[in-house]
């Protein structure tokens, strides 16, 4: 890559390519440029280590505060070597949570370090400590549906007890609770129409879960969502009879 001035062909004729060739001066000019501009909208800027990891270019944009973007263990190490303060380094990686990286970070700084990724289980959260070292723990998809997760990983830790999973009818009362929360704060119309979802979550796995993730994209009301779980709990042993359109309860 050619930033400035002309390409010494002859001189570099015999390496391999690709070979990338840098002003230094350009460089450091168009960092200065980048951190100005970013710093009047409140911005921080990220370097993505993955576009060129080598040291001296690293170390170079390192020394003008900008961050690191890492997408592997690998990188991580480069961009901690380079001199990037852990806390201007951004995992970025996708799919499956990588528990190791987590770990050569916590072995790398010395603040502490929040693990999250993959966290379904009170035995997913005794592993990843012991895998990590972690200081802490970050719920994220684990709680989609089952809030219950805290207190279970509290009571695993301390007891070694694993609590079994909440009846139907608490996960029905879970449901409007939340509901109720979720219109309280957002009001009824876009409060219940979020909670469909919620409840698809909250219900995977139940007897007739799948007959209620498509009843429940019918539900447009607090009522309307309180009879359809009446109706759930009452028909489990009966088989489903739902909630048909005509019998909304619904202001019109």
């Amino acid at each position: 890559m050619i930033l400035k001035g002309t390409f010494p062909t002859e001189k570099f004729k015999s390496l391999a390519t690709p070979f990338y060739f840098y002003d230094i001066t350009l460089l450091k000019e168009t960092l200065n440029t980048v951190k100005t501009e970013a710093g009047k909208y409140g911005y921080h800027v990220h370097y993505a280590v993955k576009a060129n990891a080598n040291p001296r270019i690293l170390s170079i944009i390192a020394e003008y505060g900008l961050g690191a973007d890492c997408v592997s263990g690998g990188e991580i190490q480069a961009a901690l070597d380079a001199g990037f303060p852990a806390r201007k380094i951004v995992y970025a990686g996708v799919g499956k949570a990588d528990w190791e990286i987590i770990a050569k970070v916590k072995e790398a700084v010395s603040i502490p370090v929040i693990a999250s990724g993959d966290i379904f289980s009170p035995q997913d959260a005794l592993r990843c400590e012991k895998e990590t070292g972690c200081d802490g723990l970050m719920l994220g998809r684990g709680v989609r549906g089952n809030p219950w997760l805290f207190h279970q990983i509290k009571m695993y830790q301390e007891s070694g007890i694993l609590e079994e999973k909440p009846s139907f009818e608490e996960v029905c009362a879970m449901i409007l609770r939340h509901a109720k929360m979720l219109c309280d704060f957002k009001e009824e119309y876009m409060g219940i129409r979020e909670m469909r979802k919620h409840v698809a979550w909250y219900t995977a796995g139940y007897k007739h879960s799948a007959q209620m993730r498509r009843e429940v994209n019918l539900v447009e009301c607090y009522a309307d969502l309180e009879k359809l779980l009446q109706r759930a709990i009452a028909s489990r042993k009966e088989g489903w009879t739902g909630i048909a359109p005509d019998i909304r309860d619904c202001d019109k």
